[in-house]
């Protein structure tokens, strides 16, 4: 639990929930102005702060803001996009529910989430809570693709996000 309290928050910062940025109130020190935007760019690519002497990404902030209690779970940006911090835009999910929002690895060699070549085909493989699943083999790509999307849509539901 933070030592930051709700009060302080609002105290300190204003949110306006049309665009999801949170600026600043008070002036804190040299270096802040009142009206400066609360957050910068972590190599996550998520936006984080200090506010009242807690570091913390600014999604974690506006659920705290809005709904006046600190997230005891992962929050979700429905559209993945992680400067995204409209209310809207925020839901709770475990940690399961937010890897099935997640895009398609960087890395992946078939450009299809869950879906890897093999030497005569392609596999179709699902984490869900930590454990990896192998759906099947498959002769196509587009095979093996369908499969894990029935996957995630019945694992993850509305967090199932299997392109």
């Amino acid at each position: 639990m933070p030592r930051l309290s709700h009060s302080e928050l609002l105290r300190l910062v204003s949110y306006d929930p049309e665009t999801g940025i949170l600026t600043r109130k008070v002036r804190t020190s040299n270096r802040v102005k009142v009206g400066d935007l609360v957050g910068s760019p972590s190599g996550n690519g998520y936006l984080m702060a200090r506010i009242g002497g807690v570091v913390g990404y600014i999604h974690q902030f506006v659920w705290f803001y809005v709904h006046g209690i600190w997230p005891d779970h992962d929050i979700d940006h429905k559209d993945r996009n992680r400067q995204n911090n409209r209310a809207g835009n925020l839901r709770r999910a475990t940690e399961s529910q937010n890897s099935g929002n997640s895009p398609v690895h960087k890395d992946s060699k078939s450009g299809i989430k869950g879906v890897h070549p093999k030497r005569d085909g392609w596999c179709a493989q699902i984490m869900c809570q930590g454990q990896r699943v192998t759906l099947g083999s498959f002769k196509t790509k587009e095979d093996a693709a369908a499969a894990y999307a029935m996957a995630a849509n019945k694992l993850f539901g509305e967090f199932a996000r299997p392109a």
